[in-house]
């Protein structure tokens, strides 16, 4: 599995050379001369549209066809609060936070965070660093 982060952030001069990665299913190693093949299932996400990067030139057609065997498109956190209280127990029991006395609202959270990063604070890599200040 390979996960792509922000593939709309590739730049349009190395975006032939995944497709010919993605098309060959080979890849040479650093220091190699051989080519070496691949069988990797390829998930990749953005927060910009794609069409719109591919109509203004900034992202490859051939590349976003390539990649769009299946879309799916998920809400941002702030968009569905109830989902943060899932996501908090989960992160609770990965490093063991000890629970609070009190309930734990996901709307306090994005509240919470929406003062602190100015509305962009309820991304998932960003909650288990707000628990231990949402314990008292």
């Amino acid at each position: 599995m390979l996960f792509l982060d922000e593939i709309a952030e590739l730049p349009l001069e190395l975006q032939p050379m995944l497709l010919d990665v993605l098309e060959r299913r080979e890849v040479k190693l650093v220091g190699s001369t051989r080519q070496v093949p691949i069988d990797v299932h390829v998930i990749a996400a953005t927060n910009r549209n794609l069409q719109t990067e591919v109509a203004e030139g900034r992202f490859r057609e051939d590349l976003l066809f390539r990649l769009t065997t299946v879309a799916l498109e998920v809400p941002p956190l702030r968009d569905r609060p109830d989902d943060i209280a899932r996501f908090i127990a989960r992160f609770s029991a990965r490093y063991d936070q000890p629970r609070s006395r009190q309930s734990i609202n996901g709307q306090s959270i994005v509240r919470r965070q929406g003062q602190r990063n100015h509305g962009d604070g309820t991304r998932c890599r960003v909650l288990p660093r707000t628990l231990p200040s949402t314990h008292a």
